[in-house]
């Protein structure tokens, strides 16, 4: 049976549908497909499959939603790909964890972690927290951290409380608000260090301790602030700290521990700030050989 030949019209239509088709199975491979499982009870708790729009409790490979004005009581450790916080909704994580494992956090809301509880992002990339809603760690014992050489970039969430933040497993850029606020909260990037544009503080008596394993690790301030707000205290152990601004006010002090120390490089200091570090460093243009009195000692830049 011979050949049928298609005109030229023909098989032009069909190569550029062969392209398209390979261009869509090609973004197919490459963008991962979550399912999203809305919560659609109003309030209630996450452990409740019925509460789900998928009738199950959402896993890795879902995107959670929480809609608008909802208030959900996170009863069990909750995993999710993308997470979505909407306007006015609360989210009350104890007893568990959130896990995120995808490049969205979103949230417009409240997030209220508990008693020993936490968040963890093991994303693998950078997970962009975002909608400018607020995060309360309200216990000593809770986290914020995750693993698997994962970033946490905070767009323009509100973070406060206690407990720690990092715990040396991820890398943190903070563009927004960190508040150790009335306990202590310790803040430890992994070996990437922390990035801030915006404000780390301690506030209402809180304890910021800002720590490091090793000297070595990057703390980049530049146009950052880290404060210690009346009757508060922000402690250095580790780190190198380039640029931004040191201040206090009132009473709010910084402390340096003597066994970790802290390198200071092109700082502006507006408060009192207690300096220990042997060697030669550029403090806001004022170059000092090495501080006297290690942990008492003050100095100042003009």
């Amino acid at each position: 049976m011979a050949a049928t030949l298609l005109p030229k019209s023909c098989t032009k239509v069909v190569a550029r549908f062969q392209v398209s088709l390979g261009f869509l199975v090609l973004a197919c491979l490459v963008a991962p497909l979550f399912a999203q499982d809305t919560f659609t009870a109003g309030s209630g708790l996450w452990s409740q499959p019925n509460n789900w729009s998928l009738n199950r409790l959402p896993t890795s490979s879902d995107d959670c939603l929480l809609p608008a004005n909802s208030a959900v009581s996170g009863d069990t450790g909750g995993s999710c790909a993308n997470f979505t916080l909407d306007t006015k909704g609360s989210l009350t994580v104890t007893p568990g964890y959130l896990f995120l494992y995808s490049t969205s956090f979103t949230n417009l809301g409240t997030i209220n972690v508990g008693s020993g509880n936490g968040i963890a992002i093991f994303s693998g990339t950078t997970t962009t927290l975002s909608g400018g809603g607020t995060i309360n760690l309200t216990d000593p014992n809770d986290r914020l951290g995750g693993g698997n050489s994962s970033t946490m970039v905070n767009a323009d969430n509100a973070i406060h409380g206690q407990g720690s933040i990092g715990l040396g497993a991820i890398q943190i850029v903070n563009h927004a608000l960190i508040d150790a606020n009335g306990g202590i909260l310790v803040l430890q990037g992994n070996g990437s260090g922390v990035t801030n544009t915006g404000t780390i503080q301690a506030s209402n008596g809180g304890n910021l301790q800002l720590t490091a394993g090793f000297l070595s690790v990057p703390f980049n301030n530049t146009g950052g602030t880290i404060q210690a707000l009346s009757g508060s205290t922000v402690t250095l152990a580790g780190y190198t700290y380039t640029g931004g601004t040191f201040t206090t006010s009132g009473t709010g002090n910084f402390q340096i521990v003597p066994a970790n120390n802290a390198i200071l490089n092109n700082l502006t200091n507006k408060g009192n700030v207690p300096a220990h570090q042997w060697g030669q460093h550029d403090v806001a243009g004022h170059h000092c050989q090495q501080w006297d009195s290690p942990g008492t000692s003050w100095w100042s830049a003009d």
